[in-house]
């Protein structure tokens, strides 16, 4: 994992919750989309804005692009159809598409784009002292939030794993990642279990301002909670030198990222869509680092979706649809 590139800055300085890409417009036609993401200046928010620019200049598609929250109020929205595309995290994709955590009936999703890796793990305030698991007891911690459901999922699963004392614990919520991290600095809460990677400024700032450390667990202790849990969450790792004052590796629970939309989205507009990000992956990757990730190789990689017929239809083209990929996307198409 690396930091943002520099209009990553810029980007994440711009005014409001919605950006506009083109012309203005009420209502989603096959020459106009809007993409749904997470908060201001977020690494989701900053790509969003990448892929929104890349579609209107480069695909001829006029954008939106709107802060709607965490992945499952996006994927919420995309359903409302109050949004075209949510770019969200593959957990929250699995969910809605099974209907379990926290969604009540089976939302239809279609998989456009598959990208980076996206990382939940604990912080801890540096002078709360919090060293081991046993330390969490009787500290307040940030763990739970609506639209990110495996927070809670998370922590409750780490709390019984380390046999914790559940009732000492003072787990609150936060309805988005800079207002956990505003808690952490301000000493308001001891730790925050929230998503966090090197392309995090927001993060980068507490650990390179020495105020948090990561609550390190054993690559045992992680595996063996993931055994637990749904199958999209795996095993992921921070390098020591990603990260300011990391003395050894982050071990912590990774999920894929998804450009998802409905069904009912145009063929034509995802494959516009998809192609104009899989021709031009080093334009996205000068908006933010991750970008790099989104290709047509990485796309048929493992995913939790069956892949919108736009996609399909550019990889067909591309001649890089396998009879392998047509099993996996029957397979998922009819579970």
């Amino acid at each position: 994992m690396t930091g943002l590139m520099n209009r990553r800055d810029v980007l994440a300085g711009l005014a409001g919750t919605t950006v506009l890409a083109g012309v203005p417009f009420a209502h989603a036609q096959d020459n106009a989309v809007r993409i749904g993401t997470s908060s201001v200046g977020s690494v989701y928010y900053v790509l969003a804005v990448g892929i929104g620019e890349m579609i209107r200049d480069i695909g001829g598609i006029n954008t939106a692009v709107e802060s709607v929250g965490g992945s499952s109020a996006n994927i919420n929205a995309l359903n409302r159809d109050e949004i075209d595309l949510a770019l969200v995290n593959g957990f929250a994709a699995w969910s809605a598409n099974n209907g379990s955590f926290g969604f009540r009936a089976a939302v239809d999703l279609r998989l456009v784009l598959q990208g980076q890796v996206t990382t939940r793990g604990l912080i801890t305030r540096v002078d709360a002292g919090i060293s081991d698991p046993a330390d969490l007891e009787g500290k307040t911690i940030v763990g739970e939030r609506r639209a990110l459901p495996e927070i809670r999922l998370i922590l409750d699963t780490m709390i019984e794993h380390f046999g914790l004392d559940a009732g000492s614990i003072n787990i609150v919520a936060t309805t988005n990642s800079n207002e956990a991290y505003d808690a952490l600095a301000a000493g308001s809460v001891d730790a925050v279990l929230a998503p966090y990677s090197p392309a995090s400024a927001a993060v980068e700032r507490l650990f390179a301002a020495g105020l948090v450390e990561p609550f390190h667990l054993s690559a045992p202790d992680r595996d063996a909670m993931i055994e637990t849990l749904p199958a999209p969450i795996f095993a992921g790792t921070i390098p020591t030198n990603a990260m300011s004052g990391l003395s050894r590796p982050i071990e912590l629970f990774a999920m894929n990222t998804y450009l998802v939309a409905r069904p009912d989205l145009s063929e034509e507009t995802v494959h516009t869509i998809s192609g104009t990000i899989f021709d031009n992956v080093d334009t996205l990757a000068s908006y933010v680092s991750v970008g790099r990730f989104y290709t047509s190789e990485r796309v048929t990689v493992s995913p939790g979706l069956p892949l919108h017929a736009g996609t399909v239809r550019y990889l067909k083209e591309a001649d890089l649809w396998t009879p392998e990929m047509e099993a996996v996307q029957s397979e998922l198409l009819h579970p």
